[in-house]
């Protein structure tokens, strides 16, 4: 069977089912030592994936893109790498996740073993500076509804700032929490909120996300910077328009989809599957709630001289046990085992809290 099978069209009409999403990937490698990827890498990986797909792998006809088998499965998909900014950036196709769950074998050879072979790596435990960015769609948000759902998730996942400087994730000068950026943001945000429930019956998700575009996304990580901005974010909506851009130069329709870039580069595809999960089940507890959206928009401290960019540990303004405890917090909410899921967290200080929280059965 192959992963693409199971991509037809359903009506947006259904209620919010996690087996209806679609997850598509951007994985990121770059060479350990210098931090960058030469230009015949790309080819030397695509001849990499091959052999790890029982040499019945298959180079696409548009851009290189590969197609890549994998026999004890019997399991397809296809990949799109490329260079970008320094990494080999290889894109998925949107997948359901429970094909990341069957496939997880086959992406660990076609992806992270290749890489291996030639040399490339996802990351070390010290420097947190590559990073993985998870899109995800569903019927009745590509059809332009769960305007309420997207707002929930971007307010959410904003409410909980030490995801994206910890937990999930820690680049902030790619993927900043709104916390960090001001006030004028999170007061922005509030007004969408009472916007939208004010005139709820009148917008779709493609409205919701224009406001959110053009009254929230603005600054930048740089203090002081006032630039528009509604891209480099913890959570994006760039893509969530009635026609959203195609895949790059690949060739191959886009779906409305949410954008999670506060997320750390997956070490394996076990983390990758975790990561998902865990997107899975937020989406899915926030579809079940009908109380009034409320953000709080907390403060964090802001640390004396403006907040820089820390390639170890946690960023500035949060601890590895507060991170821990926000992310314990975030998945019992909705459901999700934390005891299963804290292995795979990639920061080491936040994997260490989150152990000495869950063993001590404490509370967070």
């Amino acid at each position: 069977m192959k992963l693409d099978d199971t991509l037809g069209e359903m009506p947006p009409q259904k209620p919010f089912d996690v087996n209806d999403l679609r997850f598509g990937v951007e994985f990121e490698f770059t060479d350990p030592d210098t931090a960058s990827v030469r230009w015949g890498v790309p080819a030397r990986y695509r001849a990499a994936a091959r052999r790890r797909s029982d040499g019945r792998g298959r180079i696409g006809l548009a851009w290189g893109n590969l197609t890549v088998r994998h026999a004890p499965s019997g399991l397809s998909t296809r990949l799109f790498p490329h260079r970008d900014q320094r990494v080999l950036e290889i894109a998925t196709e949107p997948l359901p996740l429970d094909l990341f769950r069957r496939g997880e074998a086959m992406f660990q050879a076609s992806v992270w073993d290749a890489c291996r072979d030639v040399g490339l790596s996802p990351g070390t435990d010290e420097i947190n500076r590559w990073s993985m960015h998870v899109n995800v769609s569903w019927p009745a948000l590509h059809a332009g509804g769960d305007g309420d759902l997207l707002l929930r998730y971007v307010a959410d996942f904003n409410d909980h700032p030490e995801l994206a400087m910890g937990g999930c994730g820690g680049d902030i000068r790619n993927a900043p929490p709104l916390v960090i950026l001001g006030p004028r943001p999170r007061e922005a945000l509030q007004q969408v909120i009472a916007s939208v429930a004010a005139h709820s019956e009148d917008l779709d998700a493609f409205a919701v996300a224009r406001l959110l575009r053009q009254r929230v996304f603005r600054e930048r990580f740089v203090y002081g910077s006032s630039l528009h901005n509604d891209f480099y974010h913890a959570v994006n909506v760039c893509h969530v328009r009635p026609r959203p851009v195609r895949k790059r130069r690949f060739r191959t329709p886009s779906l409305v989809r949410i954008e999670i870039r506060a997320s750390y580069m997956a070490p394996s595809a076990a983390h990758l599957v975790s990561t998902l999960e865990i997107v899975a089940g937020r989406l899915a507890y926030l579809a079940r709630q009908s109380a009034l959206l409320c953000y709080i928009g907390r403060l964090l401290p802001d640390p004396p001289g403006g907040r820089t960019f820390r390639t170890r540990g946690v960023q500035d303004g949060v601890t590895a046990e507060g991170v821990a405890a926000c992310w314990i917090r975030y998945l019992e909410e909705a459901g999700v085992d934390p005891v299963r899921h804290a292995p795979y967290l990639v920061n080491p200080d936040v994997r260490a809290a989150a152990h000495q929280l869950l063993t001590a059965g404490v509370s967070p």
